[in-house]
């Protein structure tokens, strides 16, 4: 157990005194996207001060859909759904109809079509996590949940259109780059009357590192819950508590104490340690992918040095059109089992998993389930599902389960073996709060909350179990130096009282913390602690090369120069050099009272010496409509809603709304720039209208059919 400490302790102090190199603002930098950790490539975008973009016809292809590039259109194909996306506008067709609106416009670049990370989450149904700013990491959600959880892929409201013509947003500035805490180490000892009790607690996330570890004792350290994670996610070593190697559909929730040394790119992981639900200990190998051609296990199993049983596992996951399915067999030398599981897909979904095992495995209580249940996503913000579980050490019984989210607030409630459990919690900037009940025989609940304040922040904690509570609120100054603690403290089997302390910072980073609290039987307990912020590691400044941009027709006010839609400098005409960091980058200019602009033009970061030649032309607006003529027909469920109109050169659109009616806001048009209808976005019966030259006056469109079917009378014949 000291050792796992100690382990734990060395490898945060590396993280600590690991040497920092000084990074450089850049403009953007290109990121590593991940599917099911299989490598998809540096197609992803990173923007200082906003949210992750990633090209959405690469994360298609590598889910299996077919990808379509029309005149001023995405089409993607795949799952019985084709989807639809316009270049610069936010709505999203599905089968034809508006389904959804994403966070950000479509951003198309370098012939690729961008998107936010969270949005492309939504459209496919993803699960989304983004390291750092430097990986982007796309999962499917398992295909068999427990039964107890329920998950849930949110579907937004259908929107109204909205015109957003520019294919690079502006509306960001540059954020100064700061460093963020890599983690924090506390230590404290309470002592109360002749007992004290030590806690120390660990998290920490550097690059390449990663530890969690909460260890505490009165005489001594108990076992200590902890996880170290070293090297980068393609070839990294795991120490502590993991999921357990064999745990699938027969073997369910089982956590493992040991080390795994895990190789991504080549799709193998080698462990040892300590299945903790059956107390055996464990060797093996892992290969394969279950997602491609599926994955071996192969595990030695022992007990007190002794040698017990052998197991195989192979386990094979695939995505059908109608859902996920996943099959897993195992092996050992006293007995086997085999197991499936399905979940369809839709607002509607039925999950079922069946296994069987013989009694010569090593199976924990919840090994080999047989489950069925159906769901329903009720709202884009709530689902349920409920549905019944045995198993051969379980009785059948029924389970339920709620799932509801609003804004910043989440809330479950589930029943199952006879346990009932409820929870709420709101996340925010300004603070966070979760509540939880387990009402019954056991009566456990408990309430932690943060608020963030300009001066202050107040902390609340809050526990009872069988019929005892514990409850703190405590308020902690913010300032410079010295800060004041103090609030009330209810103890477990004692009376409230005030909590006062003070809290002195020793270095940046660094404080220590004294405490008087109120404890049980009318004592009081002093609580010294030691807090230790820990810098985020700074990555290396990526090379940069000047780029000088010439601008024509500018006369003498100032001008502002925007790099990937984001304003980087204010300058006097004609001419300007900024640095930017090697790759494709997208500039134009404004000026200062918005009357003049350029379009947007794309040029290599490393072509040096090559100048960009950017013109400058009116800013205006422009509207029109879609008429259709009278007395003429159309197919029944035509209308006008959703069709794109393009302005070139720029190669902006915008759709119409249910009038037919379009509008383009203030933009740089020159006197060469034209507009029309998307030929590929209307039905064949449609005839394309002309492109028409801009002008003062409104635009007018008028569709007509493709053909027209004149009636003929043919002779009879003999």
């Amino acid at each position: 157990m000291i050792a796992r400490l100690v382990v734990s302790l060395c490898c945060t102090l590396l993280c600590v005194v690991a040497p920092q190199a000084i990074a450089a603002p850049a403009l953007h930098a290109m990121v590593d996207v991940t599917l099911d950790g299989a490598a998809l490539g540096s197609i992803g975008i990173a923007r200082p001060g906003e949210p992750s973009l990633v090209a959405l016809e690469r994360v298609a292809k590598a889910l299996g859909w077919q990808s379509t590039v029309l005149t001023a259109a995405l089409r993607l194909t795949g799952e019985d759904r084709t989807v639809t996306l316009v270049a610069g506008a936010r709505t999203v067709r599905e089968n034809g109809d508006l389904r959804f609106a994403f966070l950000e416009p479509v951003v198309v670049r370098g012939g690729h079509w961008y998107v936010r990370a969270n949005d492309a989450g939504r459209l496919f149904g993803l699960l989304v996590r983004v390291g750092n700013g430097k990986t982007i990491a796309f999962a499917r959600p398992e295909q068999v949940s427990s039964n107890v959880v329920v998950r849930e892929v949110v579907r937004p409201r259908v929107p109204k259109p909205v015109a957003t013509p520019r294919s690079v947003l502006r509306t960001s500035a540059v954020n100064a780059m700061q460093n963020s805490p890599a983690g924090r180490i506390t230590v404290s000892l309470e002592r109360t009357g002749a007992s004290q009790f030590f806690q120390f607690s660990s998290q920490t996330q550097g690059a390449g590192f990663q530890t969690s570890l909460t260890a505490s004792g009165s005489t001594s350290i108990d076992t200590p819950y902890a996880t170290v994670v070293v090297g980068p996610a393609s070839r990294s070593t795991t120490l502590g508590m993991q999921i357990d190697p064999l745990n699938g559909t027969i073997f369910r929730g089982a956590l493992y104490e040991g080390v795994s040394f895990n190789h991504t790119d080549r799709m193998r992981s080698y462990f040892a340690g300590r299945r903790l639900n059956t107390g055996t200990d464990m060797i093996g190998e892992t290969s394969g992918d279950p997602f491609h051609g599926g994955a071996t296990t192969i595990a030695l199993l022992a007990r007190d040095g002794r040698y017990e049983e052998t197991i195989v596992r192979r386990i094979k996951r695939s995505h059908q059109s109608w859902g996920d399915f996943s099959t897993e067999t195992v092996g050992g030398d006293r007995g086997a089992a085999i197991g499936i599981g399905a979940r369809t897909r839709g607002r509607t979904f039925l999950e079922a998993q069946a296994s069987y095992a013989s009694h010569g495995l090593p199976l924990g209580p919840n090994d080999a389930p047989i489950s069925i249940d159906l769901g329903r996503t009720i709202s884009p913000a709530l689902t349920i599902a409920g549905g019944f579980a045995t198993g051969p050490q379980q009785p059948l019984a029924p389970f339920f389960g709620l799932y509801t989210r609003a804004g910043a607030f989440s809330g479950s409630f589930s029943v199952t073996n006879r346990t009932l459990t409820a929870s709420g919690g709101f996340q925010s900037s300004r603070g966070s709060f979760l509540a939880y009940v387990v009402p019954g025989a056991q009566r456990f609940a408990g309430v932690s909350g943060s608020l963030y304040l300009p001066v202050a922040t107040l902390e609340l904690a809050s526990t009872t179990n069988m019929g005892t509570r514990d409850a703190s609120l405590v308020a902690r100054s913010l300032r410079s130096g010295l800060n004041l603690v103090a609030g009330i403290g209810l103890p477990a089997g004692g009376h409230a009282g005030p909590i006062v302390g003070l809290t002195l910072p020793v270095r940046k980073l660094v404080s220590i913390e004294a405490t008087l609290r109120p404890a049980s039987g009318g004592h009081s307990t002093i609580r010294m602690s030691l807090s230790m912020g820990l810098p985020g590691r700074r990555v290396r400044a990526e090379p940069t090369v000047k780029t000088l941009v010439r601008v024509a027709g500018s006369g003498t006010q100032s001008l502002r120069l925007f790099v990937d839609g984001i304003p980087v400098r204010r300058f006097a005409p004609p001419e300007v050099r900024v640095e930017v960091t090697r790759g494709a980058h997208v500039y134009s200019v404004e000026s200062d009272d918005g009357t003049l602009g350029s379009l947007d033009r794309s040029i290599a970061g490393d072509a040096v010496g090559l100048p960009l030649e950017l013109t400058l032309l009116p800013v205006r607006t422009v509207r029109g409509r879609v008429a259709l003529p009278e007395g003429v027909a159309f197919p029944a469920d035509f209308n006008r809603a959703g069709i794109v109109i393009v302005l070139e050169p720029g190669h902006v659109s915008v759709e119409t709304a249910p009038d037919g009616s379009f509008f383009f806001p203030p933009l740089p048009i020159g006197p060469d720039a034209t507009i029309g209808i998307d030929p590929d976005l209307l039905p064949r019966e449609v005839r394309v209208p002309e492109r028409q030259r801009v002008g003062e006056a409104e635009i007018l469109f008028v569709l007509e059919p493709a053909a027209r079917v004149e009636r003929t009378v043919f002779p009879d014949s003999h």
